[in-house]
């Protein structure tokens, strides 16, 4: 669901088939979107963490960075969007950014061979 709210809007004033919000809300659209990915990495199949790892990764090339870290506000909405499916997120207290911050590589670790060799296969294909 938040994949395809975060597909769905666009900053104002852009494309007009999509749905139109404040920059700042896309924005939160896409870190708690991102975060789910992490979150939920371990409760899904192979493709799916091979999507995941494909996505997180052309985000990691484009923007330079290892790791993603999200507001507090952010964080509550994560732990709303991961109890709908019955997984556990503890965002801590606004102090605990820890909690909140999303490293790149911790995912890959965790990921299976296969779901790093099909990742690796679906960047060789254009996908």
């Amino acid at each position: 669901m938040w994949k395809g709210l975060a597909a769905l809007t666009i900053p104002s004033g852009k494309e007009p088939y999509r749905i139109r919000v404040p920059e700042v809300e896309h924005e939160k659209i896409v870190q708690v979107s991102r975060g789910i990915d992490f979150v939920l990495f371990n409760e899904v199949n192979t493709t799916q963490q091979a999507s995941i790892l494909r996505e997180l990764q052309e985000h990691q090339q484009k923007e330079g960075i290892e790791q993603f870290v999200l507001s507090h506000e952010e964080g509550l909405l994560l732990k709303d969007a991961a109890a709908a499916v019955n997984v556990a997120y503890d965002p801590g207290t606004p102090e605990e950014e820890e909690k909140r911050t999303f490293n790149f590589s911790d995912l890959e670790a965790k990921a299976s061979p296969e779901a790093i060799s099909l990742r690796d296969w679906y960047v060789s294909v254009g996908m």
